[in-house]
């Protein structure tokens, strides 16, 4: 994590739980609060979920993709409201995207300048998320070929 007070990269305290929450799916959704440099928990998500992806974008936190409970890959996303208290689902977010193995990597994505930009792996696209809209759209093709789709999108 950036340390914005130090202007470093910090290594994040361990989480207050066991690894049982990524492993497996689940409704608890525990986060990072940088100025209370103290992990949360906020109220229980509306899709049970693992090896999702998670960030801060406009004032509100977002989950997106993983698992659920069957291991069947989750197109949909949710996005916490901190000040109503309350998760919003957005249905089929990521419905376009290509899964190509199970144990393909959770969403890689990033926020740069306010806008969430996701790498589509199988496709070597750059996407941008549309947040008025509600979708992901083609951007880029990224300059980089993959033979493999290993763990965290790593090109081989």
């Amino acid at each position: 994590m950036f340390d914005k007070d130090f202007k470093t990269f910090q290594r994040l305290p361990k989480v207050p739980s066991s690894d049982y929450c990524f492993f497996h799916s689940d409704k608890e959704t525990i986060y990072y609060n940088a100025d209370a440099k103290s992990w949360a928990m906020i109220i229980g998500i509306h899709k049970a979920r693992k090896f999702s992806s998670g960030c801060f974008l406009h004032g509100k936190f977002y989950v997106l993709g993983g698992r659920d409970e069957n291991d069947k890959h989750l197109t949909c996303g949710e996005s916490y409201d901190e000040t109503t208290n309350s998760w919003e689902l957005i249905p089929d977010m990521l419905k376009d995207l290509t899964f190509i193995t199970p144990s393909q990597s959770p969403p890689l994505i990033a926020v740069v300048d306010d806008n969430l930009y996701m790498l589509e792996t199988s496709l070597n696209e750059l996407r941008v998320y549309d947040i008025k809209h509600k979708y992901l759209e083609e951007t880029w093709c990224c300059p980089c070929e993959r033979k493999h789709y290993l763990w965290l999108g790593d090109c081989v």
